[in-house]
């Protein structure tokens, strides 16, 4: 044992590979005490963790010796996959290890782990499930590092450990196999029959149910670019024939360019682009023409699993024996094949997968939908074999008056209105009268609700007659329509849907629908409020009250994206906007007579802030158009928004719909209010996104996100958290550095420098009475940039170009001399005060938090070696015959710099603090040289040291001696900083949300239509919700009379009085001025006399409108 911490890394090698034998064979058969067995288990797991990559390699290798039997009962005590520090866990952290031929056994061994485990977990066993459960979302995780090697890696480990291409191996010998050893140990059909398809199925659907959230974003995406690459792989093989091994009579300069073109676009996602290109050349070069067809087999939506195989069996035969094929050729090629061929959705597969989403066997319902879902919309081709199958068992499942459909029904319906979206898909949808039967009854009676919509989509889309089943559905639904009757909700949405597909057969019903939406649903409060009610209820158990209103709500929007022409949608969008600002601003309470209940209020809130979003992404952009930027301020501050659910509710949707190119860019502006969000791993995947898509920009080479700037400038100048005050001011800075930190680059940091200059050669065009805010942000905005350049060391450049402001949200200032005086004046209050609060904020930005220290004991070799507190030293008396100041000697503790590679790949650094069995030299020959930080040294220096102030001589007293004040150390967790590992700047995956499909965003327009006129309204609550109903009211009688609005602007409802927000925050004490540093380092030191005060988790510092009762934005507990 005295050797585990020697200092040679061979010998620690040595003893791991040892330990690894002595635990599987129990020392020989001996066998080993509790207390014996636990140790060396903990010694194994430090040396996953060793600062030497040999080390951590054989001991990934002693692990992957372990037995099943001997991981659940020897190594699962010590901790599961999720528990830090345990063995399982700092096995898994190897697969993002700094050194190749680690994370390749790491990830190799860990996929071997849960191959073997994948019968036990199938089959339900808890102990199995909870230790090992966890280890696909391990190694999915490594897609959003977004690293070249580790996403060739993360390749071959998914189709050949997770899901092998020769899984399942066989058919049993036996009439059972053991259990454990194999998942299809009993996948045989009712005949007996081994069924291979089934079995792998399985296998998959087990693997994709095993992930989380976030890993099974990456699962998805992995398998929704398949089409991409098989695209472009067919015009590499046509290119390549083309090409003719070299040997072309025409066109021989042309076809040697787009060859390539195509050899760099392959060649690039791969980690060694010279070799790679090299290899795919040297392949067009061999011209072996059934390897061209082998490789349109294995991506054909039409070719079974079998098939598949088959062809890629085949082919890597073929290039392996090929005698003028290069060595390495097929390394080269397979990842390749591996992303373009049909593996995992797949015409074998899909039979069984909608067979699993009826019966839910084996818990695989959910996820199978889900999968299902997901084929429809990726490779609608592949699912159109399958289309009568479904619609055959939708018909088994119809509802009726008196009979519920399936549950399973819901999501197969989905999927097929999805299928159903594209015209020559649609054909494919049986149009018979039995089928036509089964929707209409889905649309009347289905349970849930959503079911009817998606029922009715598809008969829109699918029917020959259309008008008049939809005809006959109004009919049914709107008339003598009554709240609690049985399906009432069922008919709302069914209204709802054929609102949106068919406009003109609801025009007839107007006025019924109009009765229903405003006067029966969203003016009357039938649930009683309670004190103890919650601010948020989930899905399944919201209350039908609150689903009506939702329903009433979507039917009001869908009646605006049905419009044919731009008068009738602005006519329309009149009192509709004014009902979703109210319901905004106002929180959600829309009764005077009796309050809302607070999780219908919310639910309604977030619909209404939802539905601005799909109206601005609807595909015409009239809407966009409409919404002035009072409304699109009001919009964004709903990602600040006191309810968590509401929060994030607004912002995935409003990520999904910027993802898809739906929105305007200046929607990206609201992206940046979230640098306050208090989840921090949901703020860790926006910034992750934000990230991602500033790459994806860069690589178009656009600057859409750079004029984001000054919208993000104008839109901070008009929060109503703005205040002149220091630490306020400070707070808006914190916003600017989220905004610098996920986008600025060297590059791009001249042109958004220019963008903040640009801000004071204008004036605010929304408010001019509030015009010098945006003067303040702009001084605040240049100081930020220049101190962040400073901190990274960059030479910035000035920018040639002219650049622009957006027409609505800034005016054109008066004369020249204006001009000159704004441009000389600096804005920034208290600018000593400011200085020092800016300088730590750029000082703490983009730091990372250490992880916390595990349950190990503290002979383990860790990542990084702690930085020891500096010790504090009494400064010596000073003679009275010196003037020389005695400054005591100090030796700082380095602190080495934080690479890269240590934030990629979790890998231990070369430090240790353990202390190892050494040779007879002094603890004095150790020597670091490691750099240390300027800011930090000069802070290390100034300890301790004395300060003197020398009196004339006219003055009695001795000369006073005082300290000079420390600098304050810089707030850990800031903006930049995040709890979870964050992958690094110019590394991140495609997006958080693992979007595949990056279209090219649309292009910004600089105009902006110009605010109307804001109304300032003053009055109580209660006059408030009066208001709210009045326009509820408004919402009924302008729609029901579209035709006799008169063309003209509508005066928005009003958002605040004097553009400020009540503070749900305690005054702060105020800190009387300092004569002298000291004295001002005091009065912040002083508990008494901080200008900061945490309240409550979720805190706000925007004063109320007067219009509304409350207001509250997210807590700062994660940064303050």
């Amino acid at each position: 044992m005295g050797r585990r911490n020697d200092k040679s890394a061979i010998i620690r090698a040595g003893w791991t590979t040892a330990i690894g034998r002595v635990l599987v064979t129990s020392a020989g058969g001996i066998g080993l005490s509790r207390e014996e067995e636990a140790s060396l288990v903990r010694g194994l797991g430090e040396k996953l963790n060793d600062s030497d990559d040999k080390v951590r390699l054989a001991a990934v290798k002693a692990v992957g010796g372990f037995s099943f039997r001997d991981i659940i009962t020897k190594l699962a005590p010590n901790g599961s996959v999720s528990k830090y520090g345990s063995v399982l866990c700092s096995l898994s952290d190897r697969v993002r290890d700094r050194k190749s031929p680690v994370r390749v056994e790491g990830m190799t061994t860990l996929a071997r782990i849960w191959g073997v485990a994948a019968g036990e977990i199938a089959s339900g066993n808890d102990a199995v499930i909870s230790t090992l459960g966890d280890i696909p979302s391990k190694i999915f995780d490594v897609y959003y590092v977004n690293d070249l090697e580790l996403n060739v890696l993360l390749d071959h480990v998914m189709y050949e450990q997770l899901v092998p291409l020769k899984y399942p191996p066989g058919k049993p010998k036996g009439p059972k196999a053991v259990t454990g050893e194999s998942q299809g140990q009993s996948q045989v059909n009712s005949e007996g029959r081994f069924n291979a398809d089934k079995i792998r199925t399985e296998r998959i659907l087990l693997v994709a149910k095993s992930l989380n959230a976030k890993s099974k974003k990456a699962f998805l995406a992995m398998q929704a670019r398949q089409p991409t690459f098989a695209e472009v792989l067919s015009s590499f093989l046509q290119t390549c024939e083309k090409y003719n091994g070299g040997v072309m009579d025409e066109n021989s300069k042309s076809t040697k360019a787009k060859l390539d073109k195509l050899v760099e676009w392959l060649a690039k996602l791969l980690p060694d682009h010279m070799r790679a290109s090299q290899d795919l050349l040297k392949f067009a070069e061999l011209h072996d023409r059934r390897t061209y067809q082998l490789l349109r087999f294995a991506m054909a939506a039409e070719s079974d699993f079998k098939t598949v195989h088959n062809s890629i069996k085949e082919f890597a035969k073929r290039i392996e024996t090929a005698q003028n094929a290069p060595a390495g050729l097929l390394e080269a090629l397979l990842p390749i094949i591996y992303r373009s061929s049909s593996l995992i959705y797949n015409r074998s597969h899909l039979p069984y997968i909608m067979q699993y989403a009826r019966s839910d066997e084996h818990g695989l319902g959910a996820i199978a939908h889900e999968i299902m879902y997901e084929i429809s919309e990726k490779r609608p081709t592949i699912f159109k074999d399958n289309v009568k199958e479904l619609c055959k068992s939708l018909a088994e499942q119809a509802p009726s008056s008196t009979q519920a459909n399936d549950s399973g029904s819901v999501e197969a319906l989905k999927a097929l209105a999805l299928f159903a979206k594209n015209e020559n898909s649609s054909k494919e949808i049986p149009r018979d009268a039995n089928f036509i039967s089964t929707l209409m009854s889905f649309a009347l009676y289905s349970i849930p609700p959503k079911a009817a919509k998606y029922a009715v989509s598809i008969l829109m889309a699918s029917s020959d007659k259309r008008e008049m089943h939809g005809k006959d559905l109004i009919e049914k639904s709107a008339q003598d329509w009554m709240f609690g009757e049985d399906h009432f909700l069922t008919k709302l949405a069914t209204i709802s849907q054929l609102t949106l597909s068919s406009p003109a057969v609801v025009d007839d019903a107007n006025d019924e629908i109009l009765d229903i939406t405003t006067q029966q649903l969203l003016l009357k409060v039938r649930t009683s409020v309670e004190d103890d009610d919650p601010e948020w209820k989930s899905d399944t158990d919201l209350d039908e009250e609150c689903q009506a209103k939702c329903w009433a709500l979507r039917i009001l929007v869908n009646r605006l994206r049905s419009a044919q022409d731009k008068n009738t949608a602005k006519a329309l969008s009149v009192p509709i906007f004014k009902l979703l600002n109210a319901l905004i601003v106002k929180g959600g309470e829309i009764s005077k007579g009796n309050p809302t209940p607070k999780y219908h209020a919310s639910r309604l809130r977030l619909l209404a802030a939802q539905s601005m979003l799909k109206l601005c992404a609807n595909h015409n952009k009239w809407y966009d158009e409409f919404t002035t930027p009072n409304d699109f301020n009001r919009l964004a501050f709903v990602a600040q928004d006191a309810q968590p659910n509401v929060r994030r509710g607004f912002v995935e949707k409003l990520q999904k719909y910027l993802v898809k190119g739906k929105l305007s860019n200046r929607f990206y502006t609201i992206m940046f209010l979230t640098a306050f969000e208090p989840d921090l791993n949901f703020r860790a995947s926006i910034v992750t996104w934000l990230r991602s898509r500033a790459k994806v920009f860069r690589a178009q080479k656009s600057h859409d996100l750079e004029k984001v700037f000054p919208r993000l400038v104008a839109l901070l100048a008009h929060h109503p958290d703005f205040s002149l005050d220091p630490a306020e001011l400070t707070d808006h800075a914190r916003y600017i550095m989220y905004y610098i930190t996920a986008i600025i680059t060297e590059d791009n940091l001249p042109l958004v420098y220019k963008y903040a200059e640009r801000v004071k050669q204008a004036k605010d065009g929304m408010t001019p009475s509030s015009g010098d805010n945006i003067y303040v942000l702009s001084d605040l905005s240049t100081n930020l940039l220049k101190k962040w350049q400073e901190k990274k060391g960059w030479i910035m450049q000035t920018w040639a170009g002219k650049v622009g402001l957006p027409v609505g949200l800034y005016g054109v200032l008066p004369g020249h001399a204006v001009a000159q005086e704004i441009a000389e004046k600096q804005y920034l209050p208290e600018p000593e005060e400011m200085e020092e609060n800016l300088d730590e904020l750029v000082k703490s930005a983009d730091k990372r938090k250490k992880r916390r220290s595990d349950d190990r004991d503290n002979n383990s070799h860790p990542a990084k070696k702690i930085k020891s507190e500096p010790k504090s030293r009494v400064p010596k008396t000073p003679q009275p015959r010196k003037d020389k100041v005695v400054k005591p000697k100090k030796t700082p503790s380095a602190k080495p710099k934080k690479h890269k590679s240590d934030v990629i790949f979790s890998t231990p650094a070369s430090s240790s603090q353990v202390d190892r069995r050494k040779s007879g030299r002094g603890a004095s020959a150790k020597k670091t040289y490691a750099e240390q930080d300027e800011s930090e040294a000069d802070k290390e220096m100034w300890e301790g040291v004395a300060e003197w102030e020398y009196l004339s001589e006219s003055d009695s007293e001795m000369p006073k001696r005082k300290r000079k004040p420390a600098k304050p150390s810089p707030d850990s967790d800031e903006e930049g900083s995040s709890s979870v590992e964050e992958p690094a700047d110019e590394e991140e995956a495609e997006g958080e949300q693992a979007d595949v499909e990056m279209p090219d965003a649309a292009p910004q327009d600089e105009s902006e239509p110009e605010p109307e006129e804001d109304v300032e309204v003053e009055g109580n609550a209660e006059d408030s919700a009066e208001e709210v109903e009045e326009e509820v009211e408004e919402v009924a009688g302008e729609l029901s009379n579209v035709e006799l609005l008169e063309d003209e602007e509508a005066k928005p409802t009003p958002l605040r009085s004097n553009g400020k927000k009540k503070s749900a925050r305690p005054p702060k004490a105020q800190a009387p001025k300092a004569t002298s540093s000291a004295a001002k380092s005091k009065a912040k030191s002083s508990p008494a006399m901080k200008t900061k005060v945490k309240a409550s988790p979720v805190k706000s510092k925007a004063k109320p409108p007067i219009v509304r009762a409350t207001r509250s934005r997210p807590s700062r507990s994660g940064v303050d």
